[in-house]
């Protein structure tokens, strides 16, 4: 780029993002146009984050003494 402008760096920069990003833009494509997908990664999660924040709740009722030790 010698000798050349600026904005010719600035093009050819462009399109090598876009062809290094293309692949990840379909795959987000594809995996947005699944609602099932979507839905199941979800409730997996879900499950995930209330079984967490259960164990978390108890730990801590127990400490400041809402809940009777056994």
């Amino acid at each position: 780029y010698t000798g050349k402008m600026y904005s010719y760096l600035k093009g050819d920069l462009v399109d090598i993002i876009i062809d290094c990003l293309s692949p990840i833009r379909k795959e987000y494509e594809k995996i947005i146009k699944d609602k099932e997908y979507l839905n199941s990664i979800l409730s997996i999660g879900k499950q995930k984050a209330t079984s967490k924040a259960r164990k978390t709740l108890a730990k801590v009722y127990k400490k400041i003494g809402l809940v009777q030790e056994k």
